[in-house]
């Protein structure tokens, strides 16, 4: 897995340009293929590529990244240089028996990780009736979620970790979050090589 995560992530690299054709969607891509298929509903797109056969990562293409503007909510500005760099990564999520590649933009701002409506439905979360949603607040108003326990894969490494499903269909952004990742992995941006670095912590 972790050879085919890197390859991936290679070849983001290399055709950060071909995905501005994709902006606004969601997309499913690997190594060796490229973009295996692409649809604005993830559900949708899972449905397309699953009998390919063929191991894929979903990424959400965010518009604002091919816009020339960098999104900062609830200030948009533009990049001082000329090629941005986004600090994501490609996690192994599973929920019970559904398992979904995601890649994700790691947020030492962010309390606990964030999981789009839609995908969590990919991943099979159910909200029940008698659950009460959290209301988490920002500088963009509130928004309603209920937590998940999801099971993650970072650089071999496999564990238990909350995850804050957004209920408002109108939130995509995948978020890598403090709660339990940053007390297992001490990380390190690298944005002059545009990489990140996690070491698992000897007394994670």
């Amino acid at each position: 897995m972790n050879v085919e995560l890197n390859s991936a992530k290679m070849w983001v690299k290399e055709n950060r340009n071909l995905l501005r054709k994709y902006k606004g969607q969601w997309i499913a891509y690997n190594g060796q293929d490229g973009v295996l298929g692409h649809h604005e509903n993830v559900k949708n797109l899972v449905e397309m590529v699953k009998g390919k056969g063929k191991p894929y990562i979903l990424k959400f293409v965010d518009p604002f990244f091919y816009s020339g503007l960098r999104r900062l909510v609830p200030i948009r500005f533009r990049p001082f240089r000329q090629e941005s760099w986004e600090p994501t990564i490609s996690v192994p999520i599973s929920n019970k028996n559904q398992t979904a590649t995601i890649e994700m933009l790691v947020d030492s701002g962010a309390d606990i990780s964030t999981i789009s409506l839609d995908l969590g439905e990919v991943l099979g979360f159910v909200k029940h009736e008698d659950e009460v949603p959290e209301v988490a607040a920002g500088v963009n108003g509130t928004v309603e979620y209920v937590i998940r326990k999801v099971n993650m894969e970072i650089e071999e490494h496999v564990f238990s970790a909350p995850v804050a499903w957004l209920l408002d269909e109108k939130c995509d952004d995948l978020l890598l979050g403090r709660e339990t990742v940053f007390d297992i992995f001490d990380i390190e941006f690298k944005q002059k090589d545009g990489e990140i670095l996690f070491r698992k912590r000897s007394d994670a």
